[in-house]
């Protein structure tokens, strides 16, 4: 048997109608755990919450709000600014993975039946998508795409760069020193045209089940590895809080946003691979960060109790 993708359980501390979202906003600062309180972070912000109606496994935030894919529905929802669900599609099967094209706006999506789907986004949010459009076939267990349109998937042992059309333009497999074991989420930087991976190299598929982030070049080189190794991840007292990267995206100066499901946080990592600075940590136990999007000085993030988050983020060059 090959390696499968796992996932980590997402509890739920809300029961919310199956036919649309309830939206909560409340403002006030979040309160760091315990062995963490001696590190500063950076978002202590005012935040917008909304609750959605699923399990939230990715987001691509846009002008006019979010678009959703969650690990326990085929639908593929899309909500405004203000927390209203505005429209949606039901897909045929489930969605691993979503990412806006930074040129055309269409929205990828990689699906659980190894196929990379392409749905064109009307500028109205009145019309309905039109039906996604099978581009390619690929096993895939993440995807983005890059700021000159080509489609990064990753799969078991390796990240893959393809052309719309499904041609293979590179695999990280014949790039020397680029080794990937287990891919879960990947994003691409516009600024410094860099990719980055969460690599959760379990041990099952062949890893040291050391999770890590992975940088390269546009050119699937290896520059760099973040492996949690910090001041900050010294204090944690057991191995059940090791490291893991549940989603990561770059901010407009190029620095990395990675969320630490374990620890529920997220972490900022600087163009060299080090930590920066601690941006946000949940307060509770029973909620943790699960993805994440930028857009427009606004961070999104999900979180395991089907919450969704919106922070304003401020220029981390300035502060």
């Amino acid at each position: 048997m090959g390696c499968q993708l796992g996932s980590e359980v997402q509890n739920s501390n809300f029961e919310t109608s199956p036919r649309q979202e309830q939206k909560v906003k409340e403002i006030n600062r979040e309160v760091i755990p315990v062995f963490l309180r001696e590190q500063s972070t950076h978002m202590h912000v005012e935040k917008t919450q909304f609750l959605h109606t699923h399990n939230i496994q990715s987001l691509c935030a846009t002008d006019d709000g979010v678009w959703i894919a969650s690990s326990d529905s085929t639908e593929l929802v899309e909500m405004d600014n203000d927390g209203e669900r505005v429209r949606s599609v039901e897909m045929v099967s489930g969605i691993e993975g979503i990412s806006v094209s930074p040129l055309s706006g269409r929205l990828w999506m990689c699906c659980d039946d190894s196929t990379i789907r392409e749905m064109t986004l009307p500028e109205s949010a009145d019309s309905p998508p039109e039906p996604a459009q099978i581009r390619f076939e690929t096993g895939c267990m993440c995807i983005c795409v890059t700021y000159n349109e080509y489609i990064v998937i990753g799969t078991y042992m390796d990240v893959t760069i393809y052309s719309q059309d499904g041609e293979v333009i590179l695999s990280s497999q014949n790039v020397p020193g680029s080794h990937i074991v287990k891919p879960y989420k990947i994003a691409a930087c516009k600024k410094t045209r860099r990719i980055a991976v969460a690599d959760w190299d379990d041990a099952v598929c062949g890893g040291e089940d050391n999770p890590n982030v992975a940088v390269f070049n546009d050119r699937l080189e290896f520059l760099h590895r973040y492996n949690g190794v910090t001041k900050l991840l010294k204090k944690r007292k057991s191995e059940t809080t090791r490291f893991l990267p549940y989603d990561l995206c770059f901010d407009p100066q190029g620095l990395l946003l990675v969320v630490d499901y374990k620890i529920r946080c997220i972490n900022v990592i600087d163009t060299e691979g080090r930590f920066l600075r601690l941006l946000l940590a949940l307060p509770s136990s029973t909620m943790s960060p699960i993805c994440l999007s930028f857009h427009d000085n606004q961070l999104w993030v999900g979180c395991s109790d089907k919450s969704l988050k919106v922070y304003k983020y401020e220029d981390l060059a300035e502060n």
